[in-house]
């Protein structure tokens, strides 16, 4: 048996994963206070790939990823303002400020945002 919290350990047990002796399972409050239970569930096994997806899997139920709550904040303006149509220099400019405090150098997102506020005139 190993616990965990580490979506690492579940990306690097998908190659030795066997599913006709392994399995996953979900402990989950049932009441909480006192008299509180927990509740053991077993999960269907699926690969998800990197650490990244683990996170946004079922046994891990974190919608956005490995962000800090701040930068999933941040992003999710920065791409409604990618799709808005009117968003004007200024405010693309103290967002691209913002998303300098909670993105670091090498993120993926910068490619996509660098390439729409290059276009949009937003950064020089």
């Amino acid at each position: 048996l190993t616990a965990t919290h580490s979506p690492l350990v579940l990306a690097s047990l998908e190659p030795h994963f066997d599913e006709q002796k392994d399995a996953l399972f979900d402990l989950e409050y049932e009441r909480a206070g006192e008299g509180a239970t927990v509740a053991l569930h077993k999960l269907p096994w699926r690969r998800h790939g990197d650490a990244a997806a683990w996170l946004r899997s079922e046994p891990f139920d974190l919608l956005g990823g490995g962000y800090s709550q701040e930068a999933e904040r941040i992003l999710e303006e920065a791409a409604q303002a990618l799709s808005a149509e009117d968003f004007d220099v200024e405010k693309g400019r103290q967002l691209d400020a913002k998303l300098r405090t909670v993105l670091g150098e090498t993120d993926p997102f910068w490619i996509r945002w660098r390439f729409m506020a290059e276009k949009r005139g937003w950064l020089p």
